[in-house]
């Protein structure tokens, strides 16, 4: 009888643990812990006399589209964990 007990014990706690990895794991994915890498602040510059006429997302990027001028018809990609500009795009018109 006393190995049956103990057996139950042991699972009994087994049980709790793997309850507790649960819970953890799933506040965790939830954001409730922190969970990836943010910034408070983030400076883009943009070109001379152009203005954000909107975004998008694009995949894990932010797709920020400027105008308000010919020579500012860019599409700009920005990383949204670092703030830091990823790529760009000239729209450029055929002559």
């Amino acid at each position: 009888m006393q190995p049956l007990k103990l057996l139950v014990i042991v699972l009994g706690v087994v049980i709790v643990v793997g309850l507790a990895v649960v819970v953890v794991t799933v506040v965790h994915r939830m954001g409730g812990t922190g969970g990836g890498r943010a910034f408070e602040t983030a400076d883009l510059t943009l070109p001379k006399g152009c203005h954000v006429i909107g975004m998008a997302s694009a995949g894990e990027r932010l797709a920020v589209r400027l105008g308000d001028a010919p020579e500012c018809q860019i599409i700009l990609f920005v990383d949204p964990e670092s703030g830091q500009q990823s790529g760009r795009v000239n729209l450029l018109t055929q002559p």
